[in-house]
């Protein structure tokens, strides 16, 4: 459906995938309502990951193609977005932590986020054991210790056939302020735009608002976009805002969970240590890096790949070759 609204649609057509125009002048194809048919077979887990969208972006080599876009329909466990002590890694806020006397991990994922690494490098991304990042001891001081827990993705982890599959895409992460009046479209426009930590007056240190790399995780506006084109106003136009989108409406969106908060891969530019996370609540929120959140890896797939299919849950999509 393109023009047409979400109630409007008929059953099936709320089923299938919704044209959205965004603010740069761009469209994308997403899933949007409570029980869409986009479930995916992929990486070995039957059903197990679901279609944001059909986008038209760039990869890492600068080449713009229309490319699908996987999030993992459920949890991979509950990890730190980053541990790491800023105070002894260069990443210091000057005006936070010296001030405050503490330590909370960073929000640069581009460089040394220990999410990132595992997902990328560690054992998510070569389906092994080992450690991941889980909180840290007394972040209320500069001296703070990361907290490491044993990880074990044996069975869940990336196969060697879906590093093939996926796409080394150019992720976009510039900040973006909290803001309970903040729309869908506001994060969307800050999401892709140039303001970092650097940038604000509170904040000295640096950060990129580019990064090439294959798994990552959800923008703020991908869930807001999931309340599109009537499904659900308030969460659409206020997703920070527990009054316009409460548990209640929330659960209008198919990626919303009651189950957990779980993490975006969109800083929090007021400060070095915050990121964006979607809460069990039903809003756009933040918290501290090194806080403990659940993990639902995003990819792109290759442009060439196609699927066959359903897309429900008993009759998922399949990759096709």
């Amino acid at each position: 459906p393109t023009t047409l609204t979400y109630s409007a649609a008929s059953a099936d057509q709320k089923k299938e995938m919704f044209e959205i125009s965004h603010p740069d002048g761009s469209t994308s194809y997403r899933y949007i309502g409570d029980s869409p048919n986009n479930y995916v077979t992929f990486n070995d887990e039957q059903a197990g990951w679901r279609i944001i969208g059909v986008t038209n972006e760039d990869n890492a080599s600068g080449t713009k193609e229309w490319r699908i876009k996987l999030i993992r329909a459920d949890s991979i466990g509950e990890y730190s977005w980053d541990n790491s002590n800023a105070t002894t890694n260069g990443d210091q806020n000057t005006t936070y932590y010296v001030n405050n006397n503490g330590n909370y991990g960073s929000n640069k994922w581009e460089r040394q986020a220990e999410l990132n690494t595992m997902l990328n490098n560690g054992p998510y991304w070569t389906r092994g054991s080992g450690t991941c990042p889980y909180g840290m001891d007394n972040p209320q001081y500069s001296s703070a210790a990361p907290i490491n827990t044993a990880c074990d993705f044996i069975n869940n982890g990336l196969t060697g056939t879906s590093h093939d599959q996926i796409e080394n895409m150019r992720w976009y992460l510039g900040g973006s302020h909290w803001d309970e009046n903040k729309s869908t479209e506001n994060y969307y426009t800050d999401e892709r735009g140039s303001t970092t930590c650097k940038t604000f007056n509170y904040c000295t240190v640096d950060r990129e608002t580019i990064w090439n790399g294959k798994v990552g995780l959800m923008y703020p506006s991908d869930y807001g976009y999931t309340y599109a084109k009537g499904v659900a106003d308030g969460c659409f136009n206020k997703p920070s805002d527990i009054k316009y989108c409460e548990s209640t409406n929330a659960q209008k969106g198919w990626i919303f969970s009651t189950s957990y908060d779980f993490w975006t891969i969109t800083s929090h530019f007021a400060y070095s240590f915050n990121v964006f996370q979607i809460s069990h609540g039903g809003t756009v929120y933040y918290s501290s890096a090194y806080v403990t959140k659940s993990i639902r890896p995003v990819v792109y797939l290759q442009s060439n790949i196609q699927l066959s299919g359903n897309g429900t849950q008993d009759s998922p999509y399949q990759i096709k070759g």
